[in-house]
């Protein structure tokens, strides 16, 4: 039987390399996986990014010639990742059998893409005009840039703030101080957009939720999983923070080994 490809999309204030402990779980369960260089532009260019690579995946042969419309795939996200999955695949695509959204939401068509209870999402928003003079964006910092497709301006979080803030009790400090210098910057934009397509409906759907998230309440994540999935398809770590996938690797694989049972052709 073929495997299903699993495809993990992280969030903000991260890069690929931070699902690098949940990967060889993966691999050695016979799984193709593929790290998305998740852009943090915003829709129009993440979800479209996103579903350039599962066509190219749907078509592209295996060594034994069989492609991703033959093995299906997994689409798995971490936070604001969760909401790029969902609007990455429209009701026509049939090779991804299977969401896993982990410490996020799965928006419904019209709420927000970045959830207003996000914290960080929250400083953010203070940061822009016009400024929130409630909120104190003490983690973040304002930076122009420009590419020659578009220009504006993108937020980072703090290196001296990124353990607490984002990696909590789910990583050393070494580990946090590497992922601050290698954490990609978030856009204004998804924080102006709203979300466009329901890519959970219709599929299985899996919901992975750290009790103590620091950085997303669990209890949203929760309501999400509440008309996005299923009670038996809901695992909350009671104990875990904002980023599991680090400390926790091992049960968030075998979460997402679990939900590639369930297309396995």
């Amino acid at each position: 039987m073929a495997k299903p490809i699993i495809v993990l999309v992280h969030g903000a204030f991260c890069n690929s390399s931070c699902w690098d402990k949940v990967i060889p779980p993966l691999k050695k369960q016979g799984h193709q996986v593929v790290a998305f260089a998740n852009p943090l532009r915003g829709l129009g260019y993440d979800d479209e990014h996103l579903m350039s690579l599962l066509k190219v995946l749907e078509n592209e042969k295996d060594s034994d010639g069989r492609t991703g419309k033959d093995k299906g795939v997994v689409l798995v996200g971490h936070s604001y990742g969760c909401a790029v999955i969902t609007n990455a695949v429209p009701g026509g695509n049939k090779s991804v059998g299977a969401m896993v959204y982990v410490a996020g939401a799965a928006p419904k068509a019209g709420d927000p893409l970045v959830h207003l209870k996000d914290k960080l999402a929250q400083q953010a928003r203070a940061l822009l005009d016009p400024p929130n003079e409630e909120m104190d964006p003490k983690d973040l910092v304002a930076r122009e840039f420009r590419q020659v497709e578009m220009s504006g301006c993108e937020f980072y979080l703090r290196q001296d703030r990124f353990a607490e803030v984002l990696n909590g009790d789910e990583a050393s400090t070494e580990e946090s101080s590497v992922m601050a210098s290698n954490q990609r910057p978030l856009s204004t934009a998804p924080l102006r957009q709203n979300s466009k397509i329901e890519g959970w409906k219709g599929r299985k759907t899996w919901f992975i939720i750290p009790k103590k998230d620091q950085v997303f309440p669990h209890e949203e994540q929760c309501a999400s999983a509440a008309y996005a999935s299923t009670k038996e398809r809901t695992t909350v770590f009671e104990n875990a923070q904002h980023m599991l996938i680090l400390k926790h690797a091992g049960d968030v694989a075998a979460i997402i080994e679990k939900a590639a049972g369930q297309i396995q052709k």
